[in-house]
């Protein structure tokens, strides 16, 4: 299913910065929606969730979801970053989230990378 690279209706900003965790270096986004917190989380590639190896080598059409415990993490990677959308939303709404996501951000990404 394509997007339309629009959040869905009532997701709001609620912040954004960079971090560090466990040496790892992130992009930091957070959203609220249906009164629950979303992290987007971007970093290298090679972050792998639990022990699992789920990437894809795309954008949208490789989306990937799972579930632990509460949380439920979708996953879309572009050349060199993997990008995390992290919730205790249902699978379909963490997904739904980041198949709106997917373009913009791997656009963005990309022509950073360039230098854009």
């Amino acid at each position: 299913m394509k997007s339309n690279g629009r959040l869905p209706i009532g997701a709001t900003l609620v912040a954004a910065h960079s971090c560090i965790f466990n040496g790892q270096g992130f992009g930091h986004v957070i959203l609220k929606y249906h009164n629950e917190l979303v992290s987007i989380l971007v970093t290298a590639d090679g972050v792998q969730p639990s022990e699992q190896n789920i990437f894809g080598a795309g954008t949208e059409e490789m989306i990937s979801g799972v579930g632990s415990g509460t949380y439920r993490l979708a996953h879309f990677a572009t050349e060199r970053y993997v990008v995390f959308v992290v919730s205790v939303l249902s699978e379909m709404e963490n997904v739904e989230i980041a198949r709106a996501i997917a373009p913009s951000v791997s656009m963005h990404i990309a022509q950073a990378e360039q230098g854009v």
